[in-house]
C-alpha cells in the first residue's frame, strides 16, 4: 500500500524534516516553479482570496515583501518572496532524504505531464501504464472573482472547518463534496485571472533577492556531489 500526503508547506517545515527518521522508507517530491511565476501565482490567488486589496499592483506585492524581515506575525501571503529561496530551504531536506528526494520542475509537469508521471512512477516503484490513457488536467487555475468579502468569508471558515474535521476522518470525506459544490456556486461568475507582464526591472529585484542557482540545476534526484557539501 502507498500512502500519498501534499501541501505546498513542507518545504518551510521543521517538523516535517522528521519525516526521513520515522519513515525510514518514506521518499519526498518537490515540484519547484520558476520564483517569477510562484510570485505572481501567490498574488493572483491573494488577490482571489480577499487576502490583499484589489488595487494593489504586482509592483507593490513584490516591493512590499523586498529587503524585508520575516517577522513571526508576517502573514503568510506576505512571505512569497521569501518562500522562493527554495536553495535556503532544501539544503535540509537533502541532507535528512538523500537519495530518497526528488525534485520536478513544475513548467515540465505542465507541459509533459506523462513524461513526468513516469519518472514519479519509477522514482516511487510504481507502475506507470495507468496514465497510458489519463486525461490531464488543470486544477485550481487562479480566477478573478468580483466579491472577495464572500470568497474572504468561505476561505476562512474552510480552513477552521478542515483544522476541527481534520481529526475525523469519515466526516472530513463526507464534506468534500458539498464543499465542491459551494466553490462552484462561489466562483460561477468569476472569470480566469488575466495574464500579467512583469516588468524587467521588477524579475531583477526578485532573482536579486532569492540569489540562487538556477531551477534546471535542480531537476532530478539530489545528486551525490551536492549531498556531499551538505553531509
Amino acid at each position: 500500500m502507498l500512502r500519498v500526503d501534499a501541501t505546498p508547506d513542507y518545504l518551510y517545515s521543521k517538523t516535517a524534516l522528521k519525516i526521513a527518521e520515522l519513515l525510514p522508507h518514506s521518499k519526498i517530491v518537490f515540484i519547484l516553479r520558476d520564483p517569477v511565476e510562484r510570485m505572481l501565482s501567490w498574488f493572483k490567488y491573494a488577490k482571489q482570496e480577499g487576502m490583499i486589496s484589489n488595487e494593489m499592483s504586482f509592483e507593490e506585492y513584490v516591493m512590499v515583501q523586498a529587503g524585508k524581515p520575516i517577522e513571526k506575525d508576517l502573514p503568510i501571503f506576505f512571505r512569497a518572496l521569501e518562500q522562493c529561496k527554495f536553495d535556503k530551504y532544501l539544503q535540509e531536506f537533502y541532507r535528512a532524504f538523500q537519495s530518497r528526494c526528488l525534485i520536478i520542475d513544475f513548467n515540465e509537469l505542465k507541459n509533459n505531464p506523462r513524461k513526468v508521471m513516469a519518472q514519479l512512477c519509477a522514482f516511487s516503484d510504481l507502475e506507470d501504464k495507468f496514465y497510458d490513457s489519463y486525461t490531464f488536467r488543470a486544477e485550481n487555475v487562479s480566477q478573478t472573482v468580483s466579491n472577495t468579502s464572500i470568497i474572504r468569508f468561505y476561505s476562512s471558515l474552510r480552513q477552521k472547518l478542515i483544522h476541527t474535521l481534520h481529526q475525523y476522518p469519515v466526516i472530513f470525506d463526507l464534506m468534500k463534496k458539498p464543499n465542491q459544490l459551494l466553490k462552484q456556486i462561489l466562483f460561477r461568475q468569476s472569470r480566469q485571472a488575466e495574464e500579467l507582464v512583469v516588468p524587467l526591472n521588477i524579475k531583477e529585484i526578485i532573482m536579486h533577492e532569492i540569489n540562487q542557482t538556477t531551477l534546471e540545476e535542480k531537476i532530478g534526484t539530489c545528486p551525490k556531489n551536492h549531498l556531499e557539501d551538505f553531509v
